[in-house]
C-alpha cells in the first residue's frame, strides 16, 4: 500500500460533497484526466448517482471536457469493476470468454434451492433425533421444528460464498468447533441410562407431591398439573431421542433451586437430581448428539461446496467472491497491471469501512499501481460485520496509513453539517468521554460546527433533547404510544410526516410500529433490512399470501391451513384452531382431512388439482383469479393496495422461473414457496411518510426529526450471541465456529464458562462494538431534533434496564422515572416525560388510543385522524347526492346460479369474463365451469357481443380501451385513494367509465332511491374513479353502471356538481 490517503468522514461531514470536489481539484490541477479515474462505491445505485455528481461539479467549475468525459471512467461498485477486467483478461484466467456473473442473490437462490436435497436419510434421522431430544420448537407454537437444521447449514453456506472459505478451511472450522465446545462444557462421560432416567421420574414424583401438598389453594388441581408434566416425559421415551430438554426443564424449575421444605424433607431427592441437572449438560447423549450434528452439517456444507463449484464451472458462472478472487489473481500480473497503469492514475474508493478481507486486498494491490489512492470512511459507522466486514482489518489498515509512510497520509473532514449544536454536542459528549474513549483516538470521533457562508446550507434550527418513558402493560401498547408522540409532532406543526423517523433494533419492531400509524391513520414508509431471512416475520397480508401458495403446492401444510383459516374465517382464532386441530387429532380423522370443510381450504385444495401440469406463474395467476385473491386480501386489510399485491406475487413467480432458467434448474411450486420465504411481498407504505426501519437501514440517511427505540434491548443476549454460527474476526482472518443454538438452554446454568473463554470473550467484545457503532449511526441521523424512548422490558429482556443497550455500550444510566419536567444525560439537557397509555371508554366517540404526557400539554379534545388509506368501493356518499338513469336495455336478463350458492361467485364470473373478454366464446364456458356457475353460454356472450355493440354505437369507436385500470393517488386530506376501474373506455371526446355490478332482482329497484339495490348508492365510488382519470388529464363524458346479468345500463350523475 502507497500513496495513498485516508479520508476519516464523521457523520454529516458532507463526505460526498468532498469526493466530488477532490476529483475536480485533481482534473483541474492535471494530475489525471477524467477517464483515469477508478471510483468504487457499494451499490450501482449510489455509484450512478455519485457519476452524476461528479459531472455536476465538473461542469460548474467549468470543465465541460472531463464532464463528458467522465462516462468512459470506471466508476461502479468493487463487482462490476473487476468483472471488466476479468472479461477483458479472460484468457489469462483459464475461463470461458461468456461467463457470467451470479451476483448475492443468484448465490442465495441457488442456497435456498439446494438445502433440502443435500441430508441423507441418516442424516435427517440425526436431526430428527436432535429437534425431539431438545425440544425444538418453531417460535410462538409448541410445534416440534424439524427443520431448525437449514438455519445453521445455510448461514454456513453464506459464508463460505461471503468470506471465500474452501474446503480445507471448512474441515478445520469442524474439528475447531467440537474442540471449543468440548473445552467449554466439559464432557463429563456422565450417561442418562434408563434406570438414572426412572429413578430420576420416580424423585421427581416425590418432589412434585411434596410442592402439591405444601400449595395453599388447589393442592390436588396442583398436583395433576405437575405429574402430568412427568406423563408427557413418559410418553416421549416411546420415540426415538431421550427428552433431554424436558427433564432439564423440570429439574431447573424445580431443584436447581429448591424451596426450604423440600431440602429439609427430601434431602436425598433433591440431591440426588440436583447432581442430574448440574450433569445433563455435559453427558454423554448431549455430546454425542451435538458432535454428530457438527460432523453432518460440515460435511453437508462441504458437500454443497463441491456441487456448487461444479454447478458454476459447468453454466460458466462466476460469484461475487470469485470476481474478487480473479480480480486479484489479476493485479499480480504483468500484462494486466502495464494496462492498469498506462489507463488510469487515480483510484478512489467510498465507504471503505464496509469492505470484506477480499476487497481490502484488492485496494491495496491497486493502491501500489496508481500513482494516487483515496479512500473515504467512517471506521464509526462500520455496522455490517454479519456481511464479512472485519472491522480489526480496517483499523490496522487506518493505523498503517497513519504511520505516513510511503506518501501514506491521514485526512480527516471534522465539520458536521447536517446536524445543529445541540445534537453535536450530545454526540461529542457521549462517543468522545464514554462509549469510544479508549478505543479510537479522539480526533476520529469529535465533530466540530463550522463556520457557515452565505454560499453554504443553512444552520439546521435547534430544537430541545426528549426523552419519553412509554408507562405500559403491553408491548401493542408502546407502539401506540410511539404513534400518539409523532402525531403530536405532526398535529403541533412542528414536522411533517417525512420529516420524521423511527428506529428499531429489528424487523418485528419496524412492523408493530408501522401497524400502530396504520391504525393511527398516520403515513408511514417500512423500510426493511434485505439481509434478514425470517419467514415468521411477514404481515398478515405477505403470510397469507405465502400460506395460499404454501398450501396450494404442498396440500398436508397444516400450518399453512391454520394461517389461511386465520386470517379469513370467522371463529378462528388462534386458541380455537389449536382446540380444533387437537380434536381433529383425536377424532377418527387422526389428523386427516383438517379444516376441509372450510370453503377457503376446499376451493384451493380443488384448484391444487387443476394446476399440477402448470408452470409456477400459471398456477400463481390461477390462484390469484381463480381465489379472488385481491378480495381476500381486502377482507383481511381493506387499507391495502390488494391489486398491488396481487401483481408482485404474480412477479416475483415470473422472476423466479427466469433465474430457475437462467441457472438451468426446474422450477417448481414448492421451490417456489422456498423463494417466497427469502423475498416476501412486503408493503412498504407512502414515501411521503414517516419512516420507519431498523438503525442498519437508516446508514446514510437524515431527518429533522429522529425517534430512538429498543434502548431497552441488550446487545448481548448470552443464547443468541454465543450460539448458531459464530465468527470471530483478526487482523490475520476469520474464525467460523458452529455452536449448536439447540442446546442453549440446558446450558444455561453453565453460561459462565462460556463467558470465561477466549473465543466467546472475543465474540461478546467484537458485538458490543458494533453495539457502539450501531448507535453512533442512530444519534447522528438527526439534522435538529432527537427523542429517545425508554420503556420498561418484558419477556425475556424483564432483568434488562429501560436503556440497557446505552448502559452495555458503556454511557451512564437514564433516569427513565424521573419526576422532574428536565433531566441531565449525556452531559446535555433533555425535556422528559412520562407517556402513559390510557385505553379509550367503551361508550368515547374516538376510538384512537389517547396519550398523557406529564410535561407535554396537549389540545383538551382530539379529532379522530380520517383513515389513510381508502378504497374506492368503501366511499360513503349520500345517496341523495347523485341522479340515477336507467340509460339503456342492451340485452336479456342471464340466469345465474353458483354451485355454493354465493352471489359473489356469479359476480366474480361475470367480472372476469368481462375483463378476458377479446370475442373468443369459449372463454364464457371455461369460465363458468371453474367458478362452478351454471348459465347459458350463448346468453351470456350475446349479452357481452351487444354491450361492445351498444357502446360503440352510443359513443363512437374507441381509441383505446383499459381493463381493470389500477390506479393510486392522495388526495387533499393526505388520504391515499388506491382501486381498479373496471373499463375505461377512451375515446375522441373523453373517456366513458363503466363499473361491473351483478344483481338479479327487479330493473326498478336500481332507480328507486328509498330501495337497498339503489345504483346512487355507489356514487362515492364512481366520484373516486373520475377524480382518478381526471388527475391523469382525463376529460370524463359519463360515468356508467353495467348490470350485465340484467342486461341493463344505468348512468350516475352528481346533482351538486
Amino acid at each position: 500500500m502507497k500513496n495513498t490517503k485516508f479520508v476519516s468522514a464523521g457523520a454529516g461531514s458532507g463526505k460526498t460533497y468532498s469526493l466530488t470536489q477532490e476529483i475536480a481539484r485533481m482534473v483541474s490541477e492535471g494530475k489525471c484526466q477524467a477517464e483515469q479515474i477508478i471510483l468504487t462505491t457499494f451499490t450501482e445505485a449510489a455509484a450512478k448517482e455519485l457519476r452524476e455528481k461528479v459531472r455536476s461539479t465538473l461542469y460548474s467549475k467549468g470543465l465541460y471536457e472531463a464532464a463528458m468525459n467522465i462516462d468512459n471512467a470506471a466508476i461502479g461498485t468493487i463487482h462490476s469493476i473487476a468483472y471488466q477486467f476479468v472479461s477483458r483478461y479472460w484468457y489469462l484466467l483459464g475461463i470461458s470468454a461468456n461467463v457470467s456473473i451470479m451476483d448475492t442473490e443468484g448465490s442465495k437462490f441457488c442456497i435456498s434451492q439446494s438445502l433440502a436435497s443435500l441430508p441423507s436419510e441418516d442424516d435427517l434421522r440425526l436431526f430428527d433425533t436432535m429437534c425431539r431430544s431438545f425440544n425444538l420448537t418453531i417460535p410462538q407454537t409448541s410445534q416440534l421444528d424439524f427443520g431448525f437444521w437449514k438455519k445453521d447449514l445455510k448461514n454456513i453456506i453464506d459464508k463460505t460464498v461471503e468470506l471465500c472459505i474452501d474446503e480445507e478451511q471448512l474441515e478445520e472450522a469442524r474439528k475447531e468447533s467440537k474442540k471449543l465446545i468440548g473445552e467449554v462444557i466439559k464432557w463429563n462421560c456422565f450417561d442418562i441410562t434408563n434406570d438414572i432416567f426412572t429413578r430420576t421420574k420416580d424423585s421427581l414424583t416425590k418432589i412434585f407431591n411434596a410442592i402439591a401438598d405444601n400449595a395453599r389453594t388447589d393442592k390436588e388441581a396442583k398436583r395433576k398439573e405437575l405429574l402430568d408434566s412427568l406423563d408427557a416425559l413418559k410418553d416421549d421415551r416411546k420415540i426415538e431421542g431421550l427428552p433431554i430438554s424436558k427433564l432439564y426443564s423440570l429439574l431447573k424449575n424445580n431443584v436447581a433451586e429448591p424451596k426450604g421444605y423440600l431440602s429439609k424433607n427430601l434431602p436425598d431427592d433433591v440431591n440426588y437430581l440436583q447432581n442430574i441437572y448440574e450433569k445433563i449438560p455435559a453427558s454423554n447423549q448431549v455430546r454425542d448428539l451435538v458432535e454428530s450434528y457438527i460432523d453432518a452439517i460440515f460435511r453437508l456444507a462441504i458437500l454443497w461446496k463441491k456441487e456448487y463449484e461444479e454447478f458454476k464451472r459447468k453454466r460458466c458462472l462466476l460469484d461475487f467472491g470469485d470476481l474478487l478472487q480473479k480480480f486479484d489473481e489479476l493485479l499480480n500480473n504483468e500484462e494486466v497491471v502495464a494496462d492498469i497503469k498506462s489507463r488510469y492514475k487515480v483510484a478512489f474508493v467510498d465507504e471503505f469501512q464496509d469492505c470484506s478481507p477480499l476487497q481490502v486486498k484488492s485496494f491495496k494491490r491497486l493502491s501500489e499501481l496508481m500513482e494516487q489512492s483515496v479512500w473515504v470512511g467512517d471506521i464509526k459507522q462500520a455496522i455490517y460485520g454479519f456481511r464479512g466486514t472485519n472491522t480489526e482489518l480496517i483499523e490496522s489498515v487506518i493505523g498503517e496509513v497513519e504511520q505516513e509512510n510511503d506518501g501514506n497520509e491521514l485526512d480527516r473532514l471534522e465539520y458536521c453539517w447536517r446536524s445543529n449544536e445541540t445534537i453535536v454536542k450530545l454526540v461529542n459528549n457521549i462517543f468522545c468521554e464514554k462509549v469510544f474513549n479508549g478505543q479510537l483516538p479522539n480526533e476520529l470521533i469529535e465533530l466540530k460546527m463550522p463556520e457557515r457562508t452565505e454560499n453554504d446550507p443553512p444552520k439546521p434550527q435547534e430544537r430541545e433533547l426528549r426523552h419519553v418513558h412509554l408507562d405500559t402493560k403491553k408491548s401493542a401498547d408502546d407502539y401506540q404510544l410511539i404513534a400518539d408522540l409523532i402525531a403530536e409532532q405532526i398535529d403541533n406543526g412542528t414536522y411533517q410526516a417525512n420529516e420524521i423517523a423511527v428506529l428499531f433494533r429489528d424487523k418485528y419492531g419496524v412492523q408493530d410500529c408501522a401497524k400502530a400509524l396504520k391504525d393511527r391513520g398516520i403515513a408511514y414508509n417500512a423500510r426493511f433490512d434485505n439481509y434478514t431471512d425470517d419467514e415468521n416475520s411477514a404481515d398478515d397480508v405477505s403470510s397469507f399470501i405465502s400460506a395460499v401458495v404454501s398450501f396450494a403446492a404442498k396440500g398436508d401444510n397444516e400450518l399453512s391451513k391454520a394461517i389461511i383459516a386465520n386470517r379469513i374465517e370467522a371463529g378462528c382464532s388462534i386458541p380455537e384452531l389449536i382446540a380444533n386441530r387437537l380434536q381433529n387429532i383425536e377424532s377418527e380423522a387422526k389428523g386427516k382431512n383438517w379444516l376441509s370443510d372450510l370453503h377457503i381450504i376446499g376451493r384451493i385444495a380443488d384448484i391444487r388439482k387443476a394446476i399440477g401440469n402448470q408452470s409456477v406463474s400459471a398456477a400463481v395467476e390461477t390462484l390469484v383469479v381463480e381465489l379472488n385473491l385481491s378480495d381476500l386480501i381486502k377482507r383481511i386489510d381493506p387499507s391495502v393496495p390488494a391489486y398491488n399485491y396481487c401483481s408482485a406475487l404474480e412477479a416475483k413467480a415470473t422472476t423466479y422461473e427466469g433465474i430457475c432458467a437462467n441457472f438451468g434448474m426446474s422450477s417448481t411450486l414448492v421451490g417456489f414457496v422456498d423463494y417466497l420465504k427469502q423475498h416476501p411481498i412486503e408493503y412498504p407504505g407512502d414515501d411521503n411518510g414517516v419512516s420507519v426501519m431498523t438503525y442498519h437501514k437508516s446508514k446514510g440517511l437524515e431527518w429533522p426529526c429522529v425517534i430512538l427505540c429498543s434502548l431497552h434491548k441488550a446487545p448481548v443476549v448470552v443464547d443468541k450471541t454465543f450460539f448458531g454460527v459464530l465468527t470471530r474476526n483478526t487482523v490475520m482472518d476469520t474464525s467460523l465456529r458452529l455452536i449448536p443454538s439447540a442446546i442453549s438452554d440446558i446450558c444455561s446454568s453453565i453460561m459462565d464458562r462460556f463467558e470465561d473463554n477466549a473465543f466467546f470473550k472475543d465474540v461478546k467484545r467484537a458485538t458490543i462494538n458494533e453495539a457502539k457503532r450501531l448507535m453512533y449511526v442512530g444519534m447522528t441521523r438527526p439534522k435538529e431534533q432527537l427523542i429517545l424512548t425508554t420503556l420498561k422490558p418484558r419477556g425475556r429482556d424483564s432483568r434488562n434496564s429501560p436503556a440497557q443497550w446505552l448502559l452495555d455500550i458503556g454511557c451512564d444510566a437514564i433516569d427513565s422515572h424521573a419526576a422532574a419536567s428536565v433531566i441531565n444525560w449525556g452531559g446535555s439537557v433533555w425535556n422528559h416525560s412520562v407517556a402513559n397509555y390510557v385505553a379509550p371508554d367503551e361508550g368515547d366517540a374516538v376510538s384512537e388510543k389517547m396519550v398523557s404526557f406529564d410535561v407535554l400539554k396537549l389540545p383538551p379534545e382530539r379529532q379522530p385522524y380520517a383513515n389513510k388509506f381508502v378504497a374506492p368501493s368503501k366511499a360513503k356518499f349520500a345517496k341523495q347526492h347523485y341522479a340515477v338513469e336507467q340509460y339503456a336495455t342492451f340485452a336479456e336478463r342471464i340466469s345465474a346460479n353458483a354451485a355454493d350458492g354465493c352471489d359473489n361467485t356469479v359476480g366474480n364470473f361475470i367480472h372476469h369474463v368481462m375483463c378476458l373478454w377479446s370475442g373468443d366464446k369459449s372463454i364464457v364456458e371455461t369460465l363458468s365451469k371453474a367458478y362452478g356457475v351454471k348459465t347459458d353460454a350463448e346468453t351470456v356472450t350475446t349479452s357481452i357481443e351487444n354491450f361492445w355493440v351498444w357502446m360503440e354505437k352510443t359513443y363512437g369507436k374507441a381509441i383505446r380501451v383499459d381493463r381493470e385500470l389500477p390506479f393510486s393517488f392522495t388526495n387533499d386530506l393526505g388520504q391515499t385513494i388506491t382501486g381498479e376501474i373496471d373499463l375505461v373506455y377512451h375515446t375522441d371526446e373523453g373517456d366513458v367509465l363503466v363499473d361491473y355490478k351483478t344483481y338479479q332482482g327487479s330493473v326498478a329497484h336500481l332507480t328507486d332511491k328509498n330501495s337497498d339495490f339503489f345504483a346512487g348508492k355507489y356514487g362515492g365510488q364512481l366520484a373516486l374513479y373520475e377524480e382518478a382519470l381526471s388527475r391523469n388529464g382525463s376529460t370524463i363524458r359519463d360515468s356508467l353502471i353495467c348490470y350485465l346479468s340484467l342486461g341493463t345500463i344505468v348512468k350516475l350523475e352528481d346533482c351538486n356538481a
